[in-house]
């Protein structure tokens, strides 16, 4: 999100509200009782017979978070303690769960360019953290999960070309809040397309789980992502696989970092790379080279780009025209074909497009009717690829800050040359139908959809109260 509205230089959510309105069960020991201050300055009960009981504090959940609109997205309060390093090392403490983590593309690149090493330096050494260190069983790539999402979601925008209005992406958790507690409005737009950290979370726990004959339950999937709002997805109720969350804990490059510091007392460039080789920490039936490799496009996961391919392979001899925007966060894309438009996507990334966007798509009273034109109308367009994050999630508020000494605009451009040093793999339906046969899934709408709804305006804030949690 904006960076006016974040904390901590943290630019994808919003710190906890000030008008939180959701409900707390409180347990009331004594019919006659009042509450006092401590010495130690904690608030205690004191009932009748002067007994004293410490009284503890209200607490939130992360699902609590995403069905309240109090707040725009996330709490970071919240995040910290029920999406921390903290609670990683709680679980470790359980001998019986399986864990595996799967780590995505940009914090590979967010670290290779603050340590200046190679990408491949830097898988080694998160192998050595996660299997040698903390005896995680299993480590793997994001690529397979995001081959799959991005097979899927160009299926859908070229399915729903003939609808009114264009399909807008749902990768960005961020993004997807904003619209279900801010405008409801822009729900029909939305992509049912999963991320592929929660299709990466669904087939690997369900492949961990058949191979070691347990639960799912039992199998306990970390995901190391961008961004914080990567946590509030991860919470989402209906993200299940077996009855356990699709990911447990989520984690950013600059937490990894962190935790490195105080837990081992060591820099993350001072780690040794992994004696461990890739295929000895990845589960059978996984895609062992292929895990760790992107694809083609924006350092956001090429979604729009591998569309605009696919639609070019339906129309051979066609020509994509780029019309460039005010800036890189928005681009418009064109497909001709015999001087005719074929398909009309764009990139939109930050919340101030975000929101210029959101304006031109409000609905209006007339039937909208699609009209293929040139004209720059984002009714009219196909697709578009939407992140929270201005430069998109190479830009994530969970990504590790440029040094002092130099302005970011430079750092985002050296983490996107890291991003790019990453072999490209050849995605098409064939290859995500072998990732699935090799794993034994199926292509299920378990496994490739989700919804979302619009979540019930509160008309009980005061105005006053609700300073701070608005736009």
């Amino acid at each position: 999100m904006s960076t006016i509205l974040s904390a901590d230089d943290l630019n994808d959510f919003i710190a906890p509200g000030v008008a939180c309105v959701k409900p707390v069960e409180i347990t009331k020991t004594s019919s006659a009782a009042e509450i006092q201050i401590g010495i130690d300055g904690e608030p205690v009960e004191i009932s009748t017979d002067n007994g004293e009981s410490k009284l503890e504090p209200a607490k939130i959940s992360l699902t609590d978070c995403l069905a309240c609109s109090g707040c725009i997205t996330s709490a970071e309060a919240v995040l910290v303690e029920l999406q921390s390093p903290k609670e990683l090392f709680k679980a470790l403490d359980d001998k019986e769960k399986i864990f595996v983590v799967s780590i995505c593309h940009q914090t590979r690149a967010s670290l290779a360019r603050a340590c200046e090493m190679s990408v491949a330096t830097i898988d080694a050494k998160l192998r050595h953290v996660f299997a040698e260190r903390l005896g995680f069983r299993y480590v793997v790539g994001t690529e397979v999960g995001r081959a799959i999402s991005l097979v899927q979601e160009a299926e859908e925008a070229w399915k729903r070309r003939d609808q009114p209005g264009p399909v807008l992406s749902s990768i960005c958790p961020g993004w997807t809040c904003y619209v279900e507690k801010s405008h409801p409005e822009m729900l029909p737009f939305l992509s049912h397309v999963r991320s592929p950290q929660q299709i990466t979370g669904h087939l690997i726990k369900e492949l961990i789980a058949r191979l070691h004959g347990t639960k799912t339950c039992h199998v306990y999937h970390v995901s190391i992502m961008p961004c914080f709002d990567k946590k509030l997805e991860a919470a989402r109720p209906d993200f299940e696989v077996g009855g356990s969350r699709e990911c447990d804990l989520v984690l950013t490059a600059r937490e990894v970092v962190e935790m490195i510091s105080t837990e081992f007392g060591t820099a993350f460039d001072m780690l040794p790379d992994a004696q461990l080789a890739a295929a000895q920490v990845t589960p059978q039936g996984w895609p062992v080279e292929e895990q760790w490799l992107s694809n083609a496009g924006s350092s956001s996961g090429g979604y729009l780009a591998y569309t605009l391919a696919k639609v070019q392979s339906m129309h051979p001899g066609s020509e994509v025209v780029t019309l460039s925007g005010k800036n890189t966060d928005l681009m418009e894309y064109q497909i001709m074909h015999e001087n005719k438009l074929i398909f009309h996507g764009a990139q939109v990334y930050g919340f101030r497009s975000i929101q210029n966007l959101v304006r031109k798509l409000k609905p209006s009273k007339g039937k909208v009717v699609r009209v293929r034109s040139t004209k720059s109308d984002p009714m009219q367009w196909d697709y578009v690829e939407l992140m929270a994050c201005p430069g998109g999630c190479i830009n994530g508020g969970g990504q590790l800050a440029a040094p002092e000494n130099l302005p970011t605009r430079l750092f985002i451009e050296q983490m996107e040359q890291a991003y790019k040093q990453i072999p490209l793999a050849v995605v098409s339906e064939e290859t995500a139908l072998s990732y699935l046969g090799a794993i034994g899934a199926e292509p299920t709408a378990d496994l490739l959809l989700t919804t979302y709804k619009p979540l019930a305006k509160e008309n009980n804030i005061p105005e006053a109260l609700a300073v701070g949690t608005q736009w």
